[in-house]
C-alpha cells in the first residue's frame, strides 16, 4: 500500500509504503521553513476539523519538520489518527468524522466555534497589544536616534570650528602660535 501525505503547515510532502516489517518514508518535497499564522494549536484544530468535514484528506500523522498535521493526499484510504486539542474548558478529540467535546458529540462548526473562542487571538494580538508593542519600540529607539543626532551635531560643530580657525579674540592670546 502506498499513500502520499502532505503537511498542512509547511507543505512537506511524503510518500509512505508499508512493508512487512516497517513503513518506508520517501520525502518528495522538503518542508519546515513555512510557519502558520497565529496559534499553531488553532491551525492544527482547523486542519483536523477540515478533515472531519471532508474538505481535505484524512489526518494520518504529525509532520516531523514543523509539528503540524499530515493529511492524506492520494492513495487508498488510510486510518485517521485521533487529534486531541486541549483547552482550559476541556478537550476536543477529532478522529475522522467523529468529534467529541467536553460535553459529548459535537458538529465541526460547533467545535470550531468552541476552539476559536478558547484558542483564538489573545490580548497581545489586539489593538492594545499593538499600542504597547509600538510604545516599547519607540521608547527604545527614540533615545538612540536622538543620541545619534546630537552626536552628529557636536561633530559638525567641532569640525566646522577647526576649519574656520581660531577666532580673533584668541589669536592675540599668549601661547597662540600663528604660522608665518
Amino acid at each position: 500500500m502506498e499513500i502520499e501525505v502532505v503537511c498542512a503547515g509547511c507543505m512537506r510532502t511524503e510518500r509512505w509504503r508499508d512493508g512487512r516489517d516497517a513503513r518506508q518514508v520517501e520525502i518528495v518535497q522538503e518542508g519546515g521553513q513555512r510557519r502558520v499564522d497565529g496559534s499553531p494549536v488553532l491551525a492544527r484544530a482547523r486542519t483536523a476539523l477540515a478533515s472531519a468535514r471532508g474538505e481535505v484528506g484524512a489526518v494520518v500523522g504529525v509532520c516531523s519538520a514543523c509539528g503540524q498535521l499530515l493529511v492524506q493526499r492520494a492513495g487508498p484510504a488510510a486510518r485517521p489518527i485521533a487529534v486531541r486539542l486541549d483547552t482550559a474548558d476541556g478537550a476536543v478529540v477529532v478522529e475522522g468524522p467523529v468529534i467529541a467535546g467536553p460535553v459529548g458529540a459535537m458538529s465541526a462548526d460547533d467545535a470550531e466555534t468552541f476552539l476559536v473562542a478558547r484558542l483564538g487571538a489573545r490580548w497581545h494580538a489586539g489593538l492594545a497589544g499593538q499600542v504597547v508593542g509600538a510604545s516599547m519600540v519607540m521608547g527604545l529607539f527614540v533615545p538612540i536616534a536622538v543620541g545619534f543626532v546630537l552626536t552628529g551635531l557636536f561633530l559638525l560643530s567641532f569640525f566646522s570650528s577647526l576649519w574656520q580657525g581660531a577666532p580673533p579674540a584668541v589669536s592675540g592670546s599668549p601661547g597662540y602660535y600663528e604660522p608665518p
